[in-house]
């Protein structure tokens, strides 16, 4: 009794907040005409020895809904349930007709889907009907009380036609006989359900008011975007100014390189382009970078190439590969990080025809030189740098 107590002081909330909000003369259409099929599955009361497949088939149910806002409204559906044995229970046939009204909640409203959909929508739904049960046996017809309560996913269509999947529980008040026309086993007798179906809008707005948006709720869920792009609008500035001060530092760096070229000889007869790449190399303009907390080579293919066409066209040079981290992790952990860049890329030198013999991988840890107040500068730090002998 406390159930059915409860179930319609839920129905009363239902009803009373739909009145509460009612106001003017709305511009959505408040009927709807529902129908759907599915499978169920009945629970607890079996004589011993029988059951029901998991799920039964089969289902179907008709209903009109009529929604007093577009938070709150209430339904009457007629259901129709058959079940019948599997394969290891012994024979039975029972027809469940029933005819229940339930109040009904507009979830998608009452949580503002409409801040990130217009398209999906959720309605729950508790009630309170009657039923009869009708058996293959001579037992005469059964009848019983119906407490229900579910939930209806919905999917837009049109402006005038939803899909919906519903998934509702049936409690049979103190039913006579049991599911298969036996003895009662359970004055509480559970069917789970679940429905598939069209809901059809009726009337002459342009919208039901499943999916109608207030005045006021079209500013909250313009507010929300509009704050959602206020913040992408922050962080790419935050980008932008990351990608200035990288770009700085570049062109400080093509200052400084253009100096020291200007510095060389300038007479075709003077100018030795193995000591002007050699130079290079060695002042730290061939660098290869790494992703944070990874020793894999990649996009740095034009970089190894510069170093292995001047050793190849210098065979008696040799180079050190020097592995750098940066400062985040432990020191050990770095150290052995750092190592594996370097012979990474000293592995990398050997499979382009580098005689490993002239390479010298070593792991030199965390680089402490670079300034990390930008979260720019530990890229700068994860690398491996060469030096020539």
């Amino acid at each position: 009794m406390k159930n059915k107590f409860l179930l319609i002081a839920l129905m009363g909330l239902f009803l009373t907040g739909a009145y509460a909000q009612e106001s003017e003369k709305p511009a959505y259409n408040k009927w709807s005409i529902e129908g759907g099929v599915g499978l169920n599955k009945p629970y607890r009361n079996f004589s011993p020895g029988y059951r029901s497949p998991t799920p039964g088939l089969w289902g179907a149910e008709l209903g009109v809904r009529y929604m007093i806002n577009e938070y709150f409204g209430f339904k009457g559906s007629f259901i129709y349930d058959c079940f019948s044995e599997d394969d290891d229970s012994p024979a039975f046939d029972t027809d469940l007709y029933s005819f229940n009204v339930q109040g009904v909640a507009n979830m998608g409203r009452i949580m503002k889907f409409e801040n990130w959909t217009n398209t999906f929508n959720l309605l729950a739904h508790a009630g309170a009907g009657v039923g009869t049960m009708k058996y293959d046996v001579d037992a005469g017809d059964d009848y019983t009380g119906i407490l229900l309560a579910g939930l209806t996913g919905q999917a837009k269509l049109s402006p005038r036609v939803t899909l919906f999947g519903d998934v509702t529980a049936m409690d049979n008040i103190r039913p006579n006989l049991s599911f298969n026309g036996g003895p009662q086993v359970n004055n509480m007798a559970l069917i789970m359900k679940g429905t598939i179906g069209l809901s059809i809008a009726l009337g002459k707005n342009a919208v039901h008011a499943d999916w109608y948006l207030s005045d006021k709720s079209m500013y909250d869920a313009l507010d929300t975007r509009v704050t959602a792009v206020e913040n992408g609008l922050t962080q790419n500035t935050s980008a932008d100014k990351q990608l200035e001060n990288r770009v700085a530092e570049l062109g400080t760096k093509v200052d400084n390189l253009d100096q020291k070229v200007s510095t060389l000889p300038t007479g075709a007869a003077e100018v030795d382009p193995n000591e002007l790449i050699a130079k290079l190399i060695n002042d730290g303009y061939v660098n290869i970078y790494f992703d944070f907390n990874s020793s894999k080579v990649k996009g740095s293919v034009n970089t190894i190439n510069v170093l292995r066409t001047y050793l190849i066209n210098n065979p008696g040079v040799n180079v050190d590969l020097l592995g750098y981290a940066d400062e985040r992790g432990t020191e050990e952990y770095n150290v052995k990080l750092s190592q594996k860049r370097a012979d990474a890329v000293a592995e990398m030198l050997t499979k382009a025809g580098v005689d490993p013999s002239r390479l010298n991988a070593q792991g030199k840890g965390e680089d402490v030189s670079i300034n990390t107040d930008s979260p720019e500068a530990y890229q700068l730090a994860r690398r491996v740098s060469f030096q020539i002998k």
